[in-house]
């Protein structure tokens, strides 16, 4: 080993550095470590061998990386999609509710705060058709009487008229 190698060595290198060093032909990259028994333990190789290491190292680490985001892209689509989904249909139905469709009911497969929320739209939908089914009995009863009034009497006179009006163009 040439002795200006030596000196690099001693004086400047620690033992995180290669030091290079041309020999003429070739560009070597020496590398040491100090043992336990302070006795120091030199390494070395071609640099173009170290460089073509390094790049591959990059080069897998590139490879990784994308793979990674690409995992990552795909998760967080299907979260995403997931999450949409459930807010669709929470909206469909809410806007079903505002139309007066009271039967629909909302769908939601996930187990979070937008499942709750859907349970919670649900048991306000079910609540609100209940009064909405009192208060129609209570306007088609006389409050005195309990008996049917005018009201209830003109709604079904409309359901027999459209019934006998299917069952006609049935036959007809």
């Amino acid at each position: 080993m040439p002795a200006e190698v030596l000196d690099v060595l001693q004086k400047s290198a620690t033992s995180d550095s290669i030091v290079p060093y041309n020999n003429g032909n070739d560009l070597y990259g020496f590398h040491f470590e100090t043992l336990d028994d302070g006795r120091k333990l030199l390494v070395y190789a071609k640099m173009k061998d170290i460089n073509s290491q390094s790049a591959y190292s990059i080069v897998i680490s590139i490879i990784i990386l994308i793979c990674v985001a690409i995992f990552d892209l795909a998760l967080s689509m299907r979260f995403s999609r997931r999450m949409t989904n459930s807010i669709r249909e929470i909206i469909k139905a809410a806007r079903d509710y505002a139309r007066g469709n009271w039967e629909t009911t909302v769908e939601c497969s996930s187990n979070d705060e937008l499942k709750e929320l859907s349970d919670s739209i649900s048991i306000m939908a079910s609540k609100t058709r209940d009064y909405i089914s009192y208060i129609n009995d209570m306007a088609r009863k006389d409050a005195l009487t309990g008996l049917r009034n005018k009201t209830d009497y003109l709604l079904y006179i409309e359901k027999i008229n459209s019934e006998y009006i299917k069952e006609n163009r049935l036959f007809s």
